[in-house]
């Protein structure tokens, strides 16, 4: 699983392959397929905030239907919460219903084994859980200093 966004993903997919057929094979190390492919097995990518890669979601080309999660990366500030749907309409516009669905519920409930009927339910109703506030970290104090800019002495 790579936390990265996804609308890089199609190019270098696509160079990793073609580096196999401009290239010598490398005979330390033959592949049985195209590196794409050994992604597509075995490499998830995430994204949150990332309209270039929504809009790729809808080219098949872009190989991204398959490998990508959407996720919210809470507590981290993406612009997400606490109301994502604003964000997702806009990601997802476009995409087909089904293929939306599968991004934010469906294999993360399958990768994870976790039941996300409720939040799906909420996604329906066009209402999220508020989360809870973080706590904002207190102001620490300064060091007074000589000088020479380093610690006192």
């Amino acid at each position: 699983m790579a936390e990265s966004r996804i609308g890089w993903i199609p190019f270098f997919i696509s160079w990793m392959d073609h580096q196999v057929h401009v290239r010598e094979t490398d005979s330390t190390m033959a592949l049985n397929l195209l590196p794409g492919e050994y992604v597509k097995r075995n490499v998830r990518f995430t994204f949150e905030n990332d309209r270039i890669g929504g809009q790729r979601l809808a080219h098949e080309w872009s190989g991204l239907q398959d490998i990508v999660l959407w996720d919210c990366d809470y507590p981290h500030p993406q612009e997400v919460w606490p109301d994502p749907t604003p964000l997702l309409d806009q990601i997802f516009s476009g995409i087909d219903p089904e293929l939306n669905h599968e991004i934010v519920f469906g294999r993360a409930e399958k990768l994870f084994g976790i039941d996300t009927t409720a939040m799906r339910a909420m996604r329906t109703m066009r209402t999220m859980p508020t989360m809870p506030t973080m706590p904002t970290m207190p102001t620490m104090p300064t060091m007074p200093t000589t000088g020479s800019g380093i610690a006192p002495e």
